[in-house]
């Protein structure tokens, strides 16, 4: 439909269209209504919220998930790496051998790391079999006693 437009502000006699049909007062008149649920393009605003929000879900879960089944002490970890290090330069590693025989195999080889690998592997053993983690104290000897460790199985190797 066109409407002539005229009075006090258009003075050209032009014809216009008009695009504001469908309105939600009666014969189509006034603005088209509001959509109620609109969520924009996927960059847009809804989308954004989206991706925040399954990014803190998934966040969240594995933080559950590292606290109640994979939270790994200082003396696991430093186990780990003796493992890996072993390995690493060679040493012989038997994968059956329990924690305490897998050290006393390394004393073995070099009897002046036998404290120190005694105090990793009974750190790591309680620890990982007793639930019982290390005070601060224990943290700092353990570290001192795997730098010892790792500087003597270098020289070796």
């Amino acid at each position: 439909e066109i409407v002539e437009a005229g009075g006090m502000f258009d003075q050209t006699g032009e014809t216009l269209e008009r695009d504001d049909f469908g309105g939600p007062e009666p014969g189509g008149e006034g603005p088209p209504p509001i959509p109620v649920r609109f969520f924009g393009t996927p960059l847009g605003v809804g989308g954004m919220v989206f991706a925040l929000t399954f990014v803190l879900w998934v966040f969240t879960a594995r933080l559950i998930w590292y606290h109640f089944y994979v939270k790994v002490g200082i003396g696991d970890t430093i186990f780990k790496k003796l493992q890996k290090m072993v390995v690493f330069l060679g040493f012989p590693y038997i994968k059956s051998q329990t924690e305490i025989e897998f050290s006393n195999s390394l004393s073995d080889m070099d009897p002046d790391m036998g404290e120190d690998l005694n105090y990793v592997t009974s750190s790591f053993v309680r620890e990982r079999y007793g639930g019982i983690s290390v005070n601060p104290m224990e943290k700092l000897k353990l570290i001192w006693a795997w730098r010892r460790i790792k500087d003597s199985l270098i020289r070796q190797g």
